[in-house]
């Protein structure tokens, strides 16, 4: 893994991770999701091993587009009631064709 990958595991994939030398801090983002149907195309990164596909985003400004995301998403997640469903306050456009 290097700075700015962007994994995503194929279901079903078993996985385990640590750092590379131990003490060295590292941060890295996760989810886990059911993709939407329409979402698939938007998933088919090159491959990287069996269950793994990776792209490493070489433009500063997309990462920094892509980590603000997550930080957003995981604002808006601390932000939940109990018993809020996520999926309303988040809605997902299909690609334009």
């Amino acid at each position: 893994m290097r700075n700015r990958d962007v994994l995503l595991l194929e279901p079903g994939t078993p996985h385990d991770y640590a750092t590379a030398l131990l003490g060295l801090p590292w941060e890295f983002y996760w989810a886990h999701f059911l993709p939407r149907p329409f979402w698939l195309p938007w998933l088919q990164l090159p491959p990287a091993g069996p269950g793994l596909r990776a792209l490493n985003i070489h433009n500063p400004g997309a990462y920094q587009r892509i980590e603000s995301a997550f930080r957003r998403l995981l604002r808006e997640i601390d932000g939940l009631d109990a018993g809020a469903t996520f999926w309303p306050r988040m809605p997902l456009r299909r690609p334009s064709s």
